[in-house]
């Protein structure tokens, strides 16, 4: 499958990055990692009112009431608290998995268990015990970008992410928003429409993290940091 970060003014594309499909979304367990780096860094530093500020967590006019040993300690914590968060979205690929493509034929059912046992069978190949870890396995968190009934063990099968999807929520985190990181998570959400107010925060995300990026993955990142640059306020990024 082929994938499209597409730049839209109007009705009309004016600028794209090209990529395989499972590039974009290998992409995406690496921005993780490279995040999680970030923070790692920033929470061995000295942590003051002016780094927050030279980091982009705090403007510069940011409530002066507040001491810096209460803002010291809450942003320390904030910090800690998305770190925690990061890591429970990690996933290190098994080798194992089939490389089922989401777009087999009923794949999405076969996910979220509305088909027969034969159904099952005649597509994977399965034996009867993995069928039933397929229908009766977890599923994933509450507010997760999957459906509910997705089985997660029919999912990991096939798809040897290197992030956990079923962690993702469907909602912006609020922990994110604190220290600037909402980029993250409107990168991962890349299925919708994204506005200008969106792109810049997916840009000032992708400045933090990009020193951490490996470097398989530094040029397609410096690709779509450029598209996200190039977009005017009245234009909208979308994936297709």
């Amino acid at each position: 499958m082929t994938g499209q970060l597409q730049l839209w003014l109007d009705d009309e594309i004016v600028d794209v990055v090209d990529a395989r499909y499972s590039a974009f979304e290998e992409l995406k367990g690496y921005l993780l990692r490279a995040a999680i780096q970030y923070l790692t860094t920033l929470s061995n530093k000295m942590i003051s009112r002016q780094l927050l500020v030279d980091e982009g967590i705090i403007d510069v006019n940011f409530d002066p009431t507040i001491s810096e040993v209460v803002l010291i300690t809450n942003y320390r914590l904030q910090i800690w608290s998305a770190l925690n968060l990061l890591q429970s979205w990690l996933r290190e690929p098994t080798g194992k998995a089939e490389g089922w493509s989401i777009s087999t034929p009923n794949f999405e059912k076969s996910v979220s268990g509305d088909v027969s046992t034969e159904n099952f069978l005649d597509m994977a190949r399965r034996t009867q015990a993995r069928v039933d870890s397929w229908k009766n396995g977890p599923r994933p968190m509450a507010g997760s970008i999957l459906p509910a009934n997705t089985s997660l063990n029919c999912l990991y099968d096939h798809v040897d992410g290197n992030y956990r999807v079923d962690r993702i929520p469907k909602t912006l985190p609020p922990v994110l928003c604190e220290i600037n990181l909402q980029g993250l998570h409107h990168y991962f959400i890349l299925g919708e429409a994204v506005d200008y107010a969106r792109v810049q925060e997916m840009i000032s995300f992708l400045d933090k993290v990009m020193p951490y990026v490996d470097d398989k993955f530094k040029e397609l990142t410096g690709d779509i940091r450029a598209l996200f640059a190039a977009c005017p306020e009245a234009g909208r990024i979308e994936f297709g």
